[in-house]
């Protein structure tokens, strides 16, 4: 009789597991919408020697990117998302780009009780519709290059799946590996994070 009553149980646990492990690997999409400047400065100038002081040119671009968080790990201290993009460049040229790239977001803060936070690196290849004409090297510039992309997220107390978003889009040849081209770009964005949960 005790086997009669505990069955149902066993049986609605089983069913929910599979529900737990779709939970773990993630696949939990995103939609991201910001712009800003380009900035005529070095990715290690920003970064690094020279963060605080930067000029901006009449170059900007807009973006629209898209993605999907794959899989948690560390008990979701570090993510590793999926993200295409497409952006309009406009200023003294425009053009448009498509690009896509594998980030990994690291979400574990000391101060997340106050403001959740999370920093995400990603790369990733970007073709343009034609080449920008201040990524050169000795003359050369491609339409194909690399994105190597630094992103921080501020999440929203009121609602956690709405993020402002500040992030490095980098783009250049990789140290003359890609197409010869050894110079790139950077624009300093803003914008905002939506995120979505099954």
């Amino acid at each position: 009789m005790t086997h009669l009553v505990q069955a149902p149980a066993e049986l609605d646990q089983a069913l929910e597991e599979p529900k737990i492990t779709q939970s773990q690997i993630g696949h939990n999409p995103f939609v991201k919408v910001f712009r800003g400047p380009h900035v005529p400065k070095k990715l290690s100038e920003i970064t690094i020697t020279n963060p605080l002081e930067w000029k901006q040119t009449k170059e900007r671009i807009g973006v629209v990117a898209t993605g999907t968080k794959i899989r948690d790990i560390f008990s979701g201290a570090l993510t590793f998302e999926w993200e295409s993009l497409y952006a309009k460049h406009w200023g003294t040229s425009e053009f448009h780009e498509l690009g896509t790239a594998i980030y990994a977001r690291w979400n574990r803060f000391p101060w997340n009780s106050y403001i959740k936070t999370s920093f995400a690196v990603g790369i990733g290849p970007s073709i343009t519709s034609k080449a920008a004409f201040y990524e050169p090297n000795k003359g050369l510039r491609s339409r194909v290059l690399m994105q190597l992309n630094f992103e921080i997220n501020l999440y929203s107390p009121a609602d956690p799946r709405w993020a402002l978003l500040f992030r490095i889009q980098h783009r250049s040849g990789v140290f003359n590996l890609i197409n010869s081209v050894r110079g790139g770009s950077n624009f300093l964005t803003i914008g905002i994070r939506r995120q979505f949960y099954h």
